[in-house]
């Protein structure tokens, strides 16, 4: 079969569009797609990297500011179960009374907490107290001002009386131990 200048013209131009699509669809655009995907990934570890070096940058003022804290941690490595709940007992149970609360009821509750990424263990206990607002306020002062990490989980606040100066409370207290 013999083609006309014109027909062999169109055809080589056919072949070379031809050609060059298939060498785009089956060679560039997978080391285009690779391209991008190593970008992204340099991207990610640049920010990624950022942030680990300013970490580092501040070893210092974290380790200071750990070495501040460390007086208030309790170590569970230290002292056993049984004494990190007397502890967390005593704490509490002076705190009411320094403030006047009248405790009700307190119950350690026997579940530990432990966060699976910390390794931190959170004991609980359960108060049932009577006071006036005065009183709760200092007991609440003296909680956040104790030497052991103990916060309030939850606070239920009612009144006893008509008048409602006398309060009745109830509230799950815990203590994070390292």
């Amino acid at each position: 079969m013999k083609l006309k200048p014109r027909e062999k013209k169109i055809a080589i131009a056919v072949g070379l569009v031809l050609g060059i699509f298939i060498i785009d669809r089956l060679v560039l655009s997978p080391l285009r797609n690779k391209q991008n995907l190593v970008k992204k990934q340099i991207s990610a570890m640049e920010i990624e990297f950022q942030s680990r070096k300013d970490i580092v940058s501040r070893k210092d003022q974290i380790e200071r500011e750990f070495s501040a804290y460390k007086k208030y941690l309790l170590d569970s490595d230290t002292y056993s179960e049984r004494d990190l709940v007397v502890k967390f007992l005593k704490e509490v149970e002076s705190s009411a009374q320094e403030s006047g609360l009248s405790i009700v009821n307190l119950n350690p509750q026997n579940e530990v907490e432990q966060d699976k990424l910390t390794k931190h263990k959170k004991y609980l206990l359960e108060l049932r107290a009577e006071s006036t607002l005065p009183q709760l306020v200092k007991f609440l002062s003296r909680i956040q001002q104790s030497q052991l990490l103990i916060n309030l989980e939850s606070f239920s606040i009612t009144t006893k009386d008509e008048q409602g100066v006398a309060l009745r409370i109830e509230t799950t207290v815990s203590m994070n131990v390292p």
